[in-house]
């Protein structure tokens, strides 16, 4: 569904001899092909060839869902019929009746009914290939992503009912390793992660964004362009609403250039922009295009490693300082997930213990503080790790400063001194006589 043309951003694009906004809609003209797209949409072609699941990857705004849109709308409609869920809220029985909704057919309030019609439906469609696209999958609940997992072995089908495209964070993999998940984990037969354009990449987007409304002159500064690709930290979505709200600054000013002051101005207009790393100044004949991204950008995109020995091991020493003996269930493990995914250590689990249970005796908390499904919620987690930090009392005063030590005295002033002792004590004795 296309917007509804804006009569004054129309005027400002005529101004500018742009045949739309710049930066608005993406587009064929401004499609960026960059090798690791192109091995995303071969992955997602073998995918649907071959009936298997796939797992894409990436963080927030990277572009997953318009590169899977892009390769939809690519597919030979004789040949594939894609189904696209995108409400990760459903649960596993409303992701049935939307399943069966989309295969047209009227779904039922039972679930063995809605089975029935999806099974009929994936009948129906004979040589046809269906593709199931969940996108937001890590929000999924278990009972949801189990329950697509069992219809991939509808009736026992060889090769399975249909293609499945898992879109999510780049946590989603980390998830489906736990222990609930690994039936689906292993059925994933490719996965990639989309990592964040280079600087390089960035600025050829621009240009071809540009390019694709009209506009093939030197448009934008070189330090605004500059200024652009570090402040979207290599995220196409970051990147398209920086690069739009910058032209309409430039636009709104009568500025046929976008520069350096309009991307300021976009940086406060746009709210993603602030969480992002920026660098405090960037040369106008600085050349990003051979430099990494910066290390707080790509921290931000790489979440630390976590597998089912850290989850356990963390949960052992739960159970050591509590004396307790938990098994650990799907919830107990993905609560730990979530903790450790935050970046919490072994460190700040003992610590936070062993102050909870210091108030315990003291009876300034309740024993509940230590169950496990309230010690580890990330909030209350981070609030008793910063109090048990808290200094009660002010810090004692500082030991004054020793004196400086006297210098040792002159041997023949202290020869002297003595003389002049016994010579006292001579006359004091002769007086007395």
């Amino acid at each position: 569904m296309k917007n509804p043309p804006n009569l004054e951003l129309g005027q400002l694009a005529h101004q500018w001899g742009a045949t739309s906004v710049p930066f608005g809609q993406p587009t064929a003209e401004g499609w960026l092909d960059t090798p690791q797209n192109q091995r995303a949409l071969n992955l997602l072609q073998q995918t649907a060839a071959l009936r298997s699941v796939m797992l894409l990857a990436g963080p927030n705004g990277v572009g997953k869902s318009a590169l899977v849109a892009r390769w939809l709308r690519s597919l030979d409609g004789r040949l594939f019929s894609p189904l696209v869920l995108t409400h990760a809220s459903l649960s596993s029985n409303g992701l049935l009746a939307a399943l069966t909704a989309k295969l047209g057919k009227n779904p039922s309030f039972r679930r063995q009914g809605n089975l029935a019609l999806i099974e009929a439906a994936l009948s129906e469609l004979g040589p046809v290939v269906p593709l199931i696209i969940l996108d937001e999958a890590q929000n999924f609940s278990y009972a949801s992503l189990e329950e697509m997992r069992l219809l991939l072995g509808l009736n026992l089908a060889e090769p399975p009912a249909f293609a499945l495209v898992l879109v999510g964070d780049e946590y989603l993999l980390g998830t489906l390793r736990l222990r609930q998940h690994r039936a689906l984990h292993s059925r994933i037969a490719a996965q990639l992660n989309l990592s964040p354009w280079t600087p390089a990449q960035m600025i050829q987007y621009l240009q071809h964004s540009l390019a694709a409304v009209g506009i093939n002159r030197e448009a934008i500064e070189p330090a605004a362009l500059n200024l652009l690709a570090s402040a979207s930290g290599g995220l196409a979505r970051s990147l398209g609403l920086l690069a739009r709200a910058a032209w309409i600054e430039a636009a709104s000013a009568g500025a046929q250039r976008i520069e350096p002051a309009h991307v300021q101005a976009a940086m406060e207009r746009v709210p993603g922009a602030a969480t992002l790393s920026l660098p405090s100044a960037v040369p106008a004949n600085t050349d990003l295009s051979s430099k990494p991204m910066s290390p707080t950008a790509s921290a931000a995109n790489s979440p630390p490693a976590l597998d089912a020995a850290a989850i356990q091991q963390a949960h052992r020493l739960y159970c050591q300082l509590t004396g307790q003996t938990l098994s650990l269930g799907f919830d107990r493990e993905r609560m730990w997930y979530e903790l450790l995914r935050a970046g919490y250590t072994l460190q700040d689990l003992r610590a936070v213990i062993v102050y909870l249970q210091r108030e315990i005796r003291a009876q300034r908390r309740n024993v509940g503080a230590l169950k496990l499904s309230n010690l580890l919620q990330p909030d209350r987690f981070e609030e008793d790790r910063q109090i048990s930090r808290v200094r009660l009392r002010p810090p004692p005063p500082p030991k004054p400063t020793p004196p400086p030590p006297q210098p040792s005295p002159d041997p023949n002033r202290q020869q002297q001194g003595r003389q002049r002792a016994l010579e006292c004590l001579r006359q004091l004795k002769a007086s007395l006589y």
